[in-house]
Formats: structure tokens, sequence, C-alpha cells
């Protein structure tokens, strides 16, 4: 092989190389578009739990992400990849008789008719059929401060609550 083609060939592949670590840069270190605006982030002032973005099975209707500073309540929803199921996820600051009133939560749970507990990575859930929404299933957690409540439009068993909890990531 003639020297021009070997430089030729060290070039192209240099260039090659370098137009791979590029690629590869922009898409590693592009920065992360949230799922929870920036604006609402800054004014909620408790943890926020959503799906990992890009590795759940669920994602976040951005549109439908709507924080209430009246009542303090952050609310979104969120659907399958393949929008077969969708949950309605509420979150607000855990209130002060959780942690001031022995007891309460286990009231509290009496009251939303819970039937099953499980645990998942991030602490304990509670499946409840709230009195308001006629025997349809919902959920529930107090994990960090954070007060939780998901509504399925299809009810969904614990192996796919735990997945579903397991995939959130803190905010």
């Amino acid at each position: 092989m003639s020297k021009t083609k070997t430089k030729l060939i060290l070039i192209l592949g240099t260039v090659a190389f370098i137009v791979m670590v590029g690629v590869i840069a922009v898409l590693v270190l592009r920065p992360k578009v949230p799922d929870i605006s920036l604006q609402i982030q800054k004014r909620v002032g408790f943890t926020i739990f959503h799906p990992i973005s890009g590795q759940s099975d669920w994602q976040i209707d951005k549109t439908t992400v709507n924080y209430d500073s009246n009542a303090g309540v952050l609310t979104f929803d969120m659907y399958t990849k393949d929008h077969s199921n969708k949950i309605v996820m509420s979150q607000q600051a855990t209130p002060s008789p959780f942690t001031d009133i022995e007891n309460y939560s286990a009231i509290f749970l009496s009251k939303l008719n819970a039937y099953q507990e499980f645990q998942v990575s991030l602490g304990t859930v509670d499946l409840i059929k709230p009195t308001e929404l006629k025997g349809e299933q919902a959920a529930t957690a107090n994990i960090g401060g954070t007060l939780m409540f998901l509504h399925p439009d299809h009810s969904l068993d614990v192996k796919a609550w735990t997945s579903f909890f397991n995939g959130l990531e803190k905010e």
C-alpha cells in the first residue's frame, strides 16, 4: 500500500473517530429536559416523585402537570408507553397530623378503605378503595415528607404497583 493511501486511511479513521466521540458526547451531555418544569419545581415545598424519564414503563403527560399553590398540591397524568393505562398522581407535603397525632396514619388509611400494604424501594405503599372513587382502586404512600395519591384507570396488581413505585425517582 502506498504512503498516500495509508495517510488517507489514517485521516479518514481519525475523522470518523472524532465524529463518533462528538455524537456520543452530545447524546450523553445534552441537558435533560425535566418532565416537571423547573418553574414548578421551585414553587413546590416538598420532594417530587416521578417516573425515571426514558427508563420507566410510565411517561408523564407534560401538558397535565399542574401545581395548585393555594392547596399545595401537584398533579399530573402518566400513561403506559402503549397508552393502555393511565394514572393520575397527586402529591403534597405530608400534613402535620401524620407526625403530630399518634396513629393518625392508621386512622387515615382505615377511612380510605386500605386493603393491602406492601414495601417498595422508597418505603410503604397502601392500596385503597376510597368511598369517593366508588370502589375503584387507588394507592397512597407517605414517603420522605411527600404524601402521594395515585388513581389508575385500570387496577394494577401488587407486582405492577411495585414495579411502578420502584421506577420512581426524586426531583
